[in-house]
């Protein structure tokens, strides 16, 4: 469709297939939030231009189409881009979509996922190498938070692979979710969908990670959206376990990576926009020498 319409665009008719309408999609106040956002994947297109170039006489359009195949085909030959080639076709599904009255609507979809059929009979040339066709193997949450890590996967993918894995995704990324240190960005997003899963086993791990994060304040996030209600009965005996057994105060110290003070009073605080969270950990600031006063409740 792009190429398409850089085709056109460039031809002797000067017009553009792709060409957003005046008129808004969205409710005025919902177009505030998705003007330019990242996640807006429909807008309305201006037809007007198009029922005047389909009106023509189909052998004129023919003719406009051979020559901007014929202007395009050197450089597809070495670029093979598509340009106006099926141009024809196009316009011609664009004129049975355009006899009928209403607006002219453009859908990106998200990208569906692949198939198990697509996985089985694509092979290496279609199947992405981080999509884990066995997720009892090793290096199956490897790969994915490699992917993910260097941008090679979105989120959205990430979700509908881990979807269609099931329970053993969701196993295989709950593991790799603890190298926090190795992929921060991917171990947080792993965190997201196992604290979405519901899963009461998931609890302990998800506590652990919190417990390691490079950023507490990603890892509360997820720790958040659990459902499970006894997250903060474990995540309170886990963080307990960081203060000295003998009851003395642990020392703040000057390293939260070294001192167990100093990433105590982190994670705390991380908690604090969670208030299900929060008062269940909240004592245990009394038990760190020099502790910070608690943030101010809003």
């Amino acid at each position: 469709m792009v190429a398409a319409d850089r085709s056109l665009r460039a031809s002797e008719v000067g017009i553009a297939l792709l060409r957003p309408s005046n008129v808004s999609l969205y409710p005025r106040d919902f177009e505030l939030e998705v003007r330019g956002g990242d996640d807006r994947r429909m807008a309305r297109l201006e037809r007007a231009e198009l029922d005047v170039l389909l009106t023509r006489d189909p052998r004129e359009l023919a003719a406009i189409v051979a020559r901007v195949e014929e202007r395009t085909t050197p450089r597809r030959a070495s670029e093979d881009h598509g340009g106006a080639r099926g141009l024809d076709t196009l316009l011609a599904d664009l004129g049975k979509l355009l006899a009928h009255p209403g607006d002219l609507l453009l859908s990106v979809s998200l990208g569906a996922p692949l198939q198990e059929e697509e996985m089985a009979a694509g092979g290496p040339a279609s199947v992405p190498s981080w999509l884990p066709t066995a997720w009892s193997s090793q290096v199956a949450g490897e790969d994915l938070a490699a992917a993910f890590e260097r941008g090679a996967m979105t989120l959205p993918r990430l979700r509908a692979a881990v979807a269609r894995g099931g329970d053993a995704a969701l196993d295989a990324v709950g593991a790799e979710m603890l190298k926090a240190a190795e992929h921060p960005f991917a171990s947080a997003a792993f965190a997201e969908l196992l604290a979405r899963s519901g899963r009461a086993r998931d609890v302990v791990r998800l506590v652990t990670y919190f417990a390691v994060a490079p950023d507490p304040a990603l890892a509360a996030r997820a720790l958040a959206s659990s459902p499970a209600p006894e997250l903060p009965t474990v995540l309170r005996a886990w963080l307990e376990a960081m203060l000295p057994t003998d009851g003395a105060p642990a020392q703040l110290g000057e390293d939260p990576q070294t001192s167990s003070g100093a990433r105590l009073t982190a994670c705390v605080s991380s908690l604090a926009p969670y208030p299900h969270l929060y008062r269940a950990v909240r004592p245990l600031l009394a038990r760190i020498s020099d502790a910070p006063p608690p943030p101010a409740s809003s």
